[in-house]
């Protein structure tokens, strides 16, 4: 299960990295499938996060991996 999360994190990193951000895995409780994700770099403060994560990173995610009911951005 941490091998499939950590291929899809590594996959969708490189946008981030490419505006000088990043995130990285944090963990995943798979009883309550709750994935926590730590941001870094420029993502931290950015006032486009919400956006940027809801609608791009969160949701990829979730198509890729559909067993994880909610992640968390820390």
């Amino acid at each position: 299960m941490k091998s499939k999360i950590l291929k899809v994190i590594d996959k969708l990193r490189v946008y981030l990295q490419n505006d000088g951000g990043d995130m990285e895995f944090e963990s995943y409780d798979s009883k309550s499938k709750i994935l926590k994700i730590k941001v870094k770099g420029a993502c931290v403060g950015c006032p486009y996060f919400e956006n940027t994560f809801d609608s791009g990173i969160k949701q990829a995610i979730q198509i890729e991996l559909p067993f994880i009911k909610e992640i968390l951005f820390i």
